[in-house]
């Protein structure tokens, strides 16, 4: 709630004691401590001077964590003190023994904190919407929920706000009782980790679904995220039916938004800070959890004790508040005392210059006519600057005229080109998976093939084995059959033999010389010889004739014997040189292969090598262009800055000079700071009023001096809001180094991935070369055939990136056209520029500036505008610029 000045004077002034209490925590009640009137008095002057300063209760942008103090006065009147650094340095001083030292140090580092422009997101009233439900026990629906905070559990979350905490949204039940993780199961967490609160929201019926972000919402119920400030407080986050995130943070309103105003679309990615430790995402389901989260009935007395047993050391007692008290009170009278002396002192100052200024009073007068002819002529100069001024602010008004329509069309050129980027890169991410599902296909083909192939070797040795098996049984039954010859031809001489022998015993006379010559002896005189000497002589005959037989037959077996060994002798030689002469030349094959291979694969590693560098040479050539890029941006950021300085203080001193000087106010807040000291000081107002009386020609003196108070006050404000730009610039400049960093890295390791990869391709590759020949020349066609398909894919690339280059140039040639426009301006206004005073000459110089600014700062295609809104879209612009060449270079290098 924000609040004038006088009215929360008034409620401070009104109450003699007041409650605050630090806007702080989510999941568990914030300590409150009672003030007495002399705090009271002390936070007023503070407050005061805040006003008086032209500070603002009530403002911040942040949705969790610190949001100021909560001050309750007279009449339940209530009022956030926040923004006003003095007034809260000393609500902390006082609610230090009531918190811990981790939140109390929080607290200091968000006071000390440049808060300066900041937007302004205003809490919530409860009474913005009324309700007849019955909020102590609302339950919502088992489906996803809708971000919808007046609807939702009939708009308990904001009728009843301050009774409902982050638990009672985040599990969509409201029971005015600022629900506790396991509380009403009796299983309470016991420690602020995530553990613990894991624990106790299980022990509610809350299931566990980890760290990674739910890819859509579940089919009965909806998840939750849980955050942890370390060792000081919880917090939960909810999940809508858009995808999108909300949380309702303590007894604050429900917001959609984290710390930096974005909406949450992945919670472990927002900024939630003091709440910066991530737990994970569990899943609820409303008639479930009922039961506990529901069922639970705590007294607000109750609460208190409990969310202080964690967060914060118990409340002072009643004698220690009354010595602090006291102490304050003694401070203050001191203060008084003091303050009286010195106003004292001051009278008798008074005292002492009301002479001097008496004596010099002579001296005034006579420099009055001529500060009246001052006054006219500086009336006459303000006329001019009015007049120039209302000159200044149509000529704007048609700049910003003719600025849209350029503006609107180099925007949508840039959505074209950024729509084509993301094209794209689509496109050849498609083309990657197209292409690593066609190498791994061919590698399982390889794989299957070479498992046959190798099947097949084994046939062949097996064939090769079974052959020579089968040779040598040959050779052997060669010989067998040979031995079985001569055995034959030894039978048949023998059969013979025995036939003669018959046919001689038949005879009587045997075929052998011997045998005729006993023949011829027996038979020489017509008559047989004796029988027993021709049997024994026909023995003898026989036993000869069987013996040399015996000889003969055993010569030829020997023979043959011989011939049969001469001849396996000679096969044997033949298959060995034969066998020899292979080896020989296969051995020749695989040498030449293996050289052919060799060189294959030193070509590869120069041709990475080569490549690598390549790469290399380009990443730190975009890297000095980004670094060129932001360093003109940086200067033209400061150049805006300057100039836009130098703009608000001419408009502050022109809109100072303007309005006229208001007594009744100023004589109205001097009565109003010394009216405590009315009755003291009477006569020194009266003495005021004389010397106002007889120095009203000083009153232009004051007039100078408050516009240049105003002035330098302004000055100190844009100095802040510089430099509060500067840092969120500074800010928005390390996410990006961060991020591109990590762009980098990813690819990086595609590559070392892509590179083992084709290693093992190549090893592959070298297996089956080796094993078919066929199979390499096969592979080299496949291969030229994919280098001439990446040569076409990237004379595509070539042919858009001049086609985007060409649209670039014609930009460049409009924006050169627009310029040329602003140039001609120029030229018209020098024309008239000796006859302008010096006062217009320094306000066409700056309007000179900004053209020069507006038409000629071009970074990358995009135009650099002053407003803050064209600022961050610039940001954005550069961004998604520079991301889109890096693509596009990353993809013709591939």
């Amino acid at each position: 709630m924000l609040l004038t000045a006088s009215s929360l004077f008034g409620l401070l002034v009104a109450a003699r004691a007041a409650t605050i209490s630090p806007i702080v925590f989510s999941g568990t009640p914030n300590p409150q401590l009672v003030i007495q009137e002399a705090a009271l008095t002390n936070l007023q002057h503070h407050l005061r001077g805040c006003s008086s300063a032209g500070s603002l209760l009530g403002r911040t942008n942040v949705t969790v964590g610190y949001r100021g103090f909560w001050v309750e006065g007279a009449g339940n009147n209530t009022f956030v003190v926040r923004g006003c650094q003095p007034a809260e340095v000393l609500l902390l001083s006082i609610l230090r023994p009531s918190i811990s030292e981790t939140v109390a140090n929080y607290i200091r580092d968000e006071i000390a904190r440049d808060h300066t422009g900041e937007l302004d997101l205003p809490d919530m009233d409860d009474s913005a919407v009324e309700t007849a439900a019955n909020c102590s026990h609302q339950v919502g629906p088992d489906t996803v929920p809708t971000y919808n905070p007046s609807v939702d559990d009939h708009g308990c979350f904001v009728s009843h706000q301050s009774q409902n905490n982050c638990y009672n949204y985040g599990t969509d039940i409201s029971t005015d009782t600022f629900a506790q993780p396991g509380r009403g199961s009796g299983h309470k967490w016991k420690a602020n980790t995530c553990d613990a609160i894991r624990a106790a929201a299980e022990s509610d019926g809350l299931q566990w679904q980890g760290t990674e972000l739910p890819k859509g919402p579940p089919e009965t119920g909806h998840y939750v995220a849980l955050f942890i400030w370390p060792d000081t407080n919880f917090h939960w986050v909810r999940m809508d039916k858009t995808g999108f995130w909300s949380h309702k943070p303590g007894g604050t309103p429900v917001r959609n938004t984290d710390n930096n105003g974005q909406q949450i679309r992945d919670p472990s990615k927002s900024d939630f800070s003091p709440w910066s430790q991530f737990c994970g995402y569990m899943h609820v389901v409303p008639s479930v959890v009922q039961k506990n989260v529901g069922g639970e009935r705590r007294s607000a007395a109750t609460l208190r004790m409990e969310s202080s047993a964690f967060e914060a050391p118990p409340a002072p007692s009643e004698g220690h508040r009354l010595r602090a008290a006291t102490a304050e009170r003694e401070a203050s009278l001191e203060r008084r005392r003091s303050q009286h002396e010195a106003q004292q002192a001051v009278l008798r100052t008074l005292a002492a210059d009301s002479s001097t200024l008496q004596s010099a009073h002579q001296a005034q007068l006579e420099k009055k006519s001529a500060a009246d002819a001052e006054a006219a002529e500086l009336e006459r100069e303000l006329q001019m600057n009015v007049a120039e001024a209302a000159r200044m602010a149509l000529l704007r008004d048609r700049l910003g005229q003719l600025l849209v329509g350029p503006i609107a069309e180099l925007r949508g050129d840039l959505q074209k080109l950024r729509c084509d980027a993301m094209e794209e890169v689509k496109e050849f991410q498609s083309f990657c998976n197209r292409r690593t599902a066609a190498v791994a296909k061919r590698l399982q083909e390889w794989q299957e093939m070479r498992s046959l192939q190798k099947e097949i070797l084994h046939a062949e040795c097996e064939s090769q084995v079974m052959e020579r098996d089968l040779a040598q049984c040959r050779s052997e039954l060669a010989s067998c059959e040979s031995r079985c010859a001569v055995l034959r031809s030894a039978q048949q001489s023998k059969a013979m033999l025995t036939s003669r022998l018959v046919a001689a015993a038949a005879e009587a006379l045997p075929p052998s010389p011997g045998l005729e010559n006993l023949k011829a002896r027996f038979t020489a005189d017509g008559v047989l010889g004796d029988p027993v000497e021709a049997l024994s002589e026909l023995k003898k005959e026989l036993d000869l004739g069987f013996l040399n037989a015996a000889v003969v037959a055993g010569e030829e077996e020997t023979a043959a014997l011989r011939a049969a060994e001469v001849s396996a002798a000679s096969l044997a030689a033949a298959r060995w040189a034969e066998e020899e002469a292979e080896a020989t030349g296969e051995l020749t094959d695989l040498e030449a292969r293996q050289a052919r291979l060799s060189g294959e694969l030193r070509r590869r590693r120069e041709e990475h090598r080569r490549r690598s560098a390549q790469r290399t040479r380009r990443k730190e050539e975009l890297q000095q262009e980004a670094e060129h890029q932001e360093e003109l941006l940086s200067r033209a950021t400061e150049a805006a800055q300057s100039e836009r300085a130098a703009a608000t203080r001419l408009s502050e001193e022109l809109r100072q000079a303007q309005q006229p000087p208001d007594a009744a106010a100023i004589a109205a807040a001097v009565e109003d700071a010394t009216g405590h000291l009315r009755s003291q000081l009477h006569s020194l107002l009266a003495e005021v009023a004389r010397l106002q009386q007889r120095f009203a020609s000083q009153a232009e003196t004051v007039e100078v001096r408050a516009a240049r108070a105003h002035v330098v006050a302004a000055e100190l404000a844009e100095e802040s809001a510089a430099r509060s730009a500067q840092q969120r610039t500074d800010l928005l400049r390390r996410r990006d180094k961060r991020r591109v960093e990590a762009e980098c890295e990813s690819v990086a390791k595609q590559e070392e991935l892509s590179q083992s990869a084709l290693h093992q391709a190549e090893q592959r590759l070298r297996d089956v070369e080796e094993s078919q020949a066929s199979e390499l020349d096969a592979m080299r066609a496949e291969r030229s055939q994919a280098l001439r398909r990446h040569e076409e894919q990237l004379e595509s690339l070539r042919r858009r990136r001049d086609a985007t280059e060409q649209e670039r140039s014609l930009l460049q040639h409009s924006i050169s056209s627009i310029a040329n426009v602003g140039e001609d301006v120029d030229v018209s206004v020098s024309r008239h520029e000796q006859a302008i005073s010096p006062t217009r000459r320094r306000l066409l110089q700056l309007q000179r500036i900004l053209l020069l600014v507006l038409f000629r700062v071009g970074v990358s295609g995009t135009i650099l505008n002053l407003t803050e809104v064209y600022k961050y879209e610039l940001l954005r612009l550069l961004r998604a610029t520079l991301r889109s060449r890096h693509l596009c270079h990353s993809r013709a290098e591939k």
